[in-house]
């Protein structure tokens, strides 16, 4: 809570002022004060501005480089991703930051901000890459494996460049595609919860804009007018057959499966009039199901988007 002291010398007269967005300019000078409190308490009302506070960005991006205070770091950190603050020398700091600090809650304020900005760059996806991979706390680990499936899929409705790591630029395809979608064969993993992640999958597919996904009801009722058995339709002969009734020009078929601790996401798009497998993608995810639910079908999405062969 900000201090009474703290209004008085920053001529903010009442704490209803502080609910006007012309008082931001106020903030930011409280923002070089030299109590951690006051420091604070105006990221603190800063925060709610959202969006429309990034005239703080600069100010709060000194703070996350230089002040003495952790507690200020973080809150700084975290206030940079609400006001969404996209400036090129903040997020390769806060890149670094996720990386080297040796706070694990600043590394963690860093994966969070760095997906509620949402820019692609090929520094903020390498660290947030490498952080879900090989930090020691898991909570930093799925802050940047959170963030990391945002950008990437920011990455793949804006058609940036693909770091170097996935080889090749994510494909723009060129109209949406009319497609029909399987449930996940189930391997090892219980049958309703391979239909959750089916669920999910259709969403993130029309979610890219790249798809149209037939809906789940529809499809059941044409497959049943024409006779057809969806039980134990897994192999790509079947798939086809499905997709010839239900008239899509591509099906998506795939398995989610569990070794140990493993989980397996295998997806194949099928041209329905070729036969042809256009494009796939393995998302191994290890871990609960909640990071295959939440991260692993976001992910391999994006494969399958970055794999396709028209």
């Amino acid at each position: 809570m900000i201090q009474e002291d703290w209004h008085d010398k920053y001529e903010i007269s009442n704490k209803e002022q502080l609910s006007n967005i012309k008082v931001l300019p106020k903030l930011v000078d409280a923002l070089n004060d030299k109590s951690e409190n006051v420091k604070l308490s105006a990221i603190h009302e800063i925060r709610k501005f959202g969006s429309n506070a990034k005239e703080a960005g600069p100010v709060l991006t000194k703070l996350i480089e230089n002040d003495e205070s952790e507690e200020v770091k973080i809150r700084a950190t975290l206030a940079i991703g609400e006001i969404q603050y996209d400036d090129e020398r903040t997020i390769n700091l806060l890149s670094r930051n996720l990386l080297l600090h040796r706070n694990p809650y600043v590394r963690n304020a860093s994966a969070i901000a760095l997906g509620e900005i949402g820019e692609p760059s090929p520094g903020a996806m390498s660290a947030l890459r490498d952080a879900s991979r090989m930090d020691k706390y898991e909570i930093v680990k799925t802050s940047a494996g959170k963030s990391y499936s945002i950008l990437s899929l920011n990455l793949a409705q804006s058609n940036h460049s693909i770091i170097p790591e996935q080889k090749k630029d994510i494909k723009k395809i060129q109209k949406q595609l009319f497609i029909g979608l399987t449930d996940l064969d189930a391997i090892n993993v219980a049958p309703n919860i391979s239909l959750a992640l089916s669920n999910r999958l259709g969403s993130e597919l029309y979610q890219t804009g790249y798809f149209v996904v037939l809906e789940r009801q529809k499809m059941q009722e044409i497959l049943k007018e024409q006779g057809f058995q969806l039980s134990g339709c897994t192999s790509n002969e079947c798939v086809i057959e499905m997709g010839k009734l239900l008239n899509v020009k591509q099906m998506l078929a795939g398995s989610i499966s569990k070794v140990g601790s493993l989980y397996s996401l295998n997806l194949r798009l099928i041209d329905v009039q070729t036969g042809k497998i256009v494009s796939t993608a393995i998302e191994d995810i290890n871990g609960n199901i909640e990071l295959v639910l939440t991260h692993g079908i976001k992910n391999s999405v994006i494969k399958l988007i970055n794999n396709f062969n028209e």
